[in-house]
């Protein structure tokens, strides 16, 4: 019995041992072939991107470009089926266009669009011959454009919009199974940073009694200075055929004969064009270009000749600036050295050495009197040559003590 009880012991724990390793086999086999029955996904569509000029002001319209890339690891072919645009997105969701499609601004790599071109069309990958398309260095892409929505008031800064396109899946590479050629809509959300106008201030001038001096000199074959009424100087708002330098206009806004100017292809009110010219240059040539060019663009607004040279200076200056915002009320820049030969020719337009020539240091006094001041002389002058009575020294020490000289 001694013998039979551990024999025993050994064959329950080699049937546990055997109970053990079935069971590890069976959750072994069960985990293999659920790995084995899964269907790899097919990946498959198209990328959205999405960029706007920025800022922009009230009343600009938007200038943004939406591309649609190639994007199916596949290889299939993607038909880009419809392409718009969403301004004030989560507000009033104004669709561009409101019917339609965006234009096509621009295709690159294997694709069958065309510039101005209608959808839909497709775009494959590098070298795709599954739908007969050319197979260039690049996978296709389409850039459509929007630059129709003009920027309201009332829309929220920044502005928020929205890309979209709607795609499907040719599922053309034989390779594949399991496509799905359903048509899906792929979204790009962006936002354009507005810049408000600034009011310009209105200027409500002081009237100004000027007394009304009548000197009465009484002596003997002294004639009496009796001015019937005394003219009021009005001064003319701008000098006419002459140029002026930035420092006067900075100093004079009254005399604008503009309330607004374009720099580059950037608008700016009255105000802010004079925040710019009390901007210091502090090393921006963008500022110092600036105050050169408002300053001539204010003159030949005035009526002062541009010879042809400075034409083209206002012109490549515009050219420079482009877009860029100026400080303050922008934070772009340029170095001064990129812009010191413009600030050079616009210089010296407005100071004079080159053009019609520089203007007094203020406006021109026009003096329109309603009635001519008459002199009335003594009837009997005592000295001949003059209408006096005086003699020249005696007249000239008469008229400084009369007037001050």
């Amino acid at each position: 019995m001694k013998r039979i009880l551990p024999s025993l012991k050994i064959y329950r724990v080699s049937l546990i041992l055997c109970v053990v390793a079935f069971a590890l086999f069976l959750f072994s086999s069960q985990k293999t072939s659920s790995v084995d029955a899964a269907v790899s996904p097919v990946l498959h569509g198209a990328t959205i991107a999405k960029g706007c000029t920025s800022p922009k002001f009230v009343g600009d319209a938007i200038d943004c470009l939406i591309q649609v890339g190639y994007n199916d690891a596949a290889g299939d072919t993607i038909s880009v089926d419809e392409a718009w645009d969403i301004q004030d997105f989560g507000g009033d969701n104004v669709r561009v266009p409101a019917s339609g499609n965006l234009p096509i601004a621009s295709v690159s790599g294997n694709t069958t669009c065309v510039v101005a071109g209608t959808l839909p069309c497709l775009i494959g990958p590098s070298g795709s011959v599954l739908s007969g398309l050319p197979g260039t260095a690049l996978n296709g892409s389409v850039t459509f454009s929007e630059n129709t929505y003009t920027i309201a008031a009332n829309d929220p800064k920044p502005l928020p919009d929205q890309g979209n396109a709607k795609v499907h899946d040719l599922c053309d590479n034989p390779n594949t199974s399991g496509c799905d050629q359903s048509q899906n809509t792929i979204q790009f959300t962006s936002q354009t940073t507005i810049i408000s106008p600034t009011p310009t201030a209105t200027n409500t001038p002081t009237p100004t009694n000027t007394p009304t001096n009548t000197p009465t000199p009484t002596s003997t074959n002294t004639p009496t200075n009796t001015p019937t009424n005394t003219p009021t100087p009005s001064p003319s708002p701008t000098p006419v055929g002459c140029t002026l330098t930035q420092g006067y206009w900075k100093n004079h806004q009254d005399n604008w004969p503009v309330n607004s100017l374009t720099l580059g292809t950037v608008s700016y009110t009255k105000q802010q064009l004079l925040d710019i010219l009390n901007q210091p240059v502090k090393g921006n040539g963008l500022v110092d270009l600036a105050h050169q060019l408002i300053a001539a663009k204010l003159n030949a607004a005035t009526g002062g000749s541009v010879p042809a040279s400075v034409q083209t200076a206002i012109t490549n200056a515009d050219t420079l600036i482009g877009s860029k915002v100026i400080p303050p009320v922008g934070t772009d820049s340029v170095s001064t050295s990129s812009v010191s030969s413009l600030v050079s020719t616009l210089d010296a337009y407005n100071s004079g050495t080159t053009g019609p020539g520089h203007c007094s240091d203020g406006p021109v006094i026009v003096v329109s009197p309603s009635v001519t001041p008459t002199l009335t002389p003594s009837p009997t002058p005592s000295v001949v040559g003059n209408t006096f009575g005086l003699s020249f020294g005696q007249l000239k020490q008469y008229l400084k003590s009369l007037f001050g000289l």
